[in-house]
């Protein structure tokens, strides 16, 4: 399985900006390539500012819920846990991959 061990959701950037395709020993095993992604991946990797970088990973989420370039065929009933920090911005992000989503974060809507 996978796991999102950061509250900042550079996941997005490792699993889907083309230059992490599998091929060169990245996570990007889809192959999937996009380069209005990509060029969201590498601004939010270099954004200082959590507000915009908040922007841009939810762009790049956007983006990649329309696109669907992983869709699961099947989820586990694993259930994860966190304690949310107040310091983050990107606490509705951390569920991208499970939960029930089918990989599609667009699905989801927190509270």
């Amino acid at each position: 399985g996978w796991a999102i061990g950061d509250t900042v959701p550079v996941h997005l950037v490792a699993m889907f900006h083309s230059a992490s395709v599998a091929e060169r020993g990245g996570a990007n095993t889809t192959g999937y390539s996009n380069a209005s992604l990509d060029d969201l991946a590498e601004r939010f990797l270099a954004e200082t500012d959590l507000d915009e970088a908040q922007a841009l990973a939810h762009q790049m989420q956007a983006l990649i819920s329309e696109e669907a370039p992983i869709v699961m065929l099947y989820t586990t009933d694993i259930h994860y846990s966190y304690r949310r920090a107040p310091e983050s911005p990107f606490p509705d992000l951390l569920h991208l991959l499970n939960m029930g989503s089918g990989g599609l974060p667009g699905l989801l809507k927190r509270n």
